[in-house]
């Protein structure tokens, strides 16, 4: 789905090189996209508490994206096959999950399956973007030990 967003070839101009999104290991490093150190036993601290820190961030974006998908269950198997329909529809469902939580109508999450169904990302001149997304990833792991 990311590979085929319109929003993928924007992001480098977004984010820049003050934000970015997380991605699991399935995804290439990018200045946007960040994922953990790959862990083969030899990490040290820095490595090992910018992993930790990056699970923990992103079981807080997934345990958000389980409320959102327990209000509008819609979102467990959308039948869309276009991908400006589909980014429209949950758009809209988090406009309209904002708005209950501003109203104080809070849900409790619900235990679902999810599938990891990320896409390895591909991109012309491989070598430097990893090297700059390693380079982001190496800057913010050193500010958080």
């Amino acid at each position: 789905m990311f590979k085929l967003s319109s929003i993928k070839p924007k992001l480098p101009a977004i984010c820049g090189d003050r934000f970015h999104i997380l991605g699991d290991s399935a995804y290439s490093i990018r200045e946007y996209l960040l994922t953990p150190y790959r862990n083969y036993g030899n990490l040290n601290n820095r490595e090992e508490n910018y992993n930790k820190k990056f699970s923990g961030t992103r079981v807080l974006i997934e345990n958000a994206f389980g409320l959102l998908k327990s209000r509008f269950r819609q979102l467990i198997r959308v039948d869309f096959h276009e991908v400006d329909k589909l980014s429209k529809f949950v758009i809209a469902c988090c406009v309209l999950h904002n708005l209950c939580i501003d109203a104080g109508d809070f849900i409790e999450i619900e235990s679902m399956e999810e599938e990891d169904n990320a896409i390895a990302i591909e991109e012309p001149d491989e070598v430097t973007l990893r090297m700059r997304g390693e380079a982001k990833r190496d800057r913010i792991s050193a500010a958080i030990l």
